[in-house]
């Protein structure tokens, strides 16, 4: 049978970008972004000619967690792609192509969960959300609460 394995492929290069990364992380492998985000503005738009929609999604993605690894590793132009593609993509007569490398860069950008986890990047838990999601004191728990308890978060 066919497929992906896990472990499979070349071994770990500890002088790739990717392994200089990890190693700016925790000892699980993470690299912790800050939950409040990237504070500077973001970059002049890479490529020629941009629409307002554009330049407003590229606006609020240089403020997320993950624009501070993209500053790191020079994105500009990685993201400006992704923002013009995600557009085209949600066009009505858009081929299923441009929708799938939408999904792809996604990924490739830490913007999805899968994404973030392959990347090594996980965003830090903020206090306040941490105790928001304490269960009071009598409450049932449901089984949300159960799963809760049963993933250990760093730091948490």
């Amino acid at each position: 049978m066919g497929g992906v394995r896990r472990g499979a492929g070349r071994p770990v290069d500890p002088k790739s970008m990717r392994s200089m990364i990890k190693g700016m992380g925790g000892k699980d492998g993470f690299v912790t972004l800050p939950a409040d985000g990237r504070t500077d503005p973001a970059p002049e738009w890479p490529i020629a000619g941009v629409s307002g929609q554009e330049l407003g999604m590229w606006e609020k993605l240089w403020k997320k967690p993950q624009a501070l690894m993209w500053e790191i590793q020079g994105l500009d132009y990685a993201v400006a792609l992704y923002v013009r593609t995600y557009f085209e993509a949600i066009e009505p007569k858009a081929v299923s192509g441009l929708k799938t490398a939408a999904l792809r860069m996604e990924g490739e950008l830490g913007l999805s969960l899968l994404g973030m986890k392959t990347l090594g990047w996980q965003i830090e838990v903020q206090e306040d959300a941490a105790s928001a999601q304490a269960p009071t004191k009598g409450a049932r728990k449901t089984k949300t609460d159960n799963w809760l308890s049963a993933v250990s978060i760093e730091g948490a």
